[in-house]
């Protein structure tokens, strides 16, 4: 085992972890070397094997530590107590702005579930296991029976929420060039698609 240098601690391990979430996320987990990622860190290759003894063992924690970050704010979205059509702004509130900080996960996760399905499933199956899909079903029904908004599937309903999320950061540099925005822009446009986005799913289910 390499012996730990003097002065390496915990911050040593989330430096490692940051410059590896830069370089997985621009080269993927088979575009990206380790020795790319040591040199990112400032730190020799030894030292990085030290605190990860492979790639994959890295990617894995770099995975994990990212979706972690977006699952417990989605949860309590999801799950919470709010009438469904006040869920709906704060879902789009946290995952565009989850998605503004962390702008390369999108493409990211895309590329995963190409290469490793399994894994990916495996950072969303908290939501599942955790009774968050029942909840929201069940806030869907009581609007219905309440008359807030029409009959719709909740399973379908997700699938438009999480839509209309991700394909602007997806197709980030096709929108900017096709309207001729920078970056400052095109993250107003994000802004305020935040509350149009909402208002737009909103009208269609009343």
């Amino acid at each position: 085992m390499v012996k730990k240098e003097e002065g390496a601690t915990e911050s040593t391990q989330e430096k490692i972890l940051n410059s590896a979430r830069v370089v997985f996320m621009t080269k993927g987990m088979d575009g990206a070397r380790m020795q790319e990622i040591a040199d990112h860190a400032g730190i020799n290759k030894a030292l990085l094997h030290y605190y990860f003894r492979d790639k994959e063992t890295l990617f894995n924690a770099v995975f994990s530590q990212t979706i972690m970050k977006l699952i417990p704010a989605l949860t309590e979205v999801l799950s919470s107590d709010k009438p469904l059509l006040e869920k709906i702004p704060d879902f789009f509130s946290v995952h565009m702005k989850f998605i503004q900080e962390n702008p390369m996960v999108p493409q990211f996760v895309i590329s995963e579930i190409s290469r490793n399905p399994g894994m990916v499933m495996t950072g969303f199956m908290a939501i599942k296991h955790g009774g968050v899909f029942e909840k929201f079903n069940q806030a869907v029904q009581e609007s219905v029976d309440r008359g807030e908004i029409k009959p719709v599937d909740p399973t379908q309903l997700i699938l438009n929420l999480v839509s209309l999320s991700i394909f602007p950061f997806v197709a980030k540099p096709i929108l900017k060039g096709f309207f001729n925005m920078d970056d400052s822009q095109y993250g107003q446009m994000m802004e305020e698609r935040k509350k149009v986005v909402s208002q737009f799913v909103i009208n269609a289910l009343k």
